[in-house]
């Protein structure tokens, strides 16, 4: 797993905690500083790595299966 995609999975389980429910990817690409296309680009990752699930084109579909 690279920094940024650690990045992104703690800030998801951060939000959710703190939240109750799960992030945009405009809110992920605010919280980590980078553009929203590049964000889709580590989920797309981390949702081949297993370590999330999600619907692109949905907001809030973001599911965390494992944390590292």
């Amino acid at each position: 797993m690279t920094t940024r995609q650690k990045d992104v999975l703690e800030f998801i389980v951060k939000f959710k905690q703190t939240n109750g429910y799960s992030p945009t990817v405009r809110e992920i690409s605010k919280g980590i500083y980078t553009s929203v296309s590049y964000v889709h680009t580590l989920l797309s990752e981390l949702q081949d790595k297993g370590f999330i699930r999600y619907q692109q084109g949905k907001q809030r579909t973001i599911v965390v299966l494992k944390f590292e």
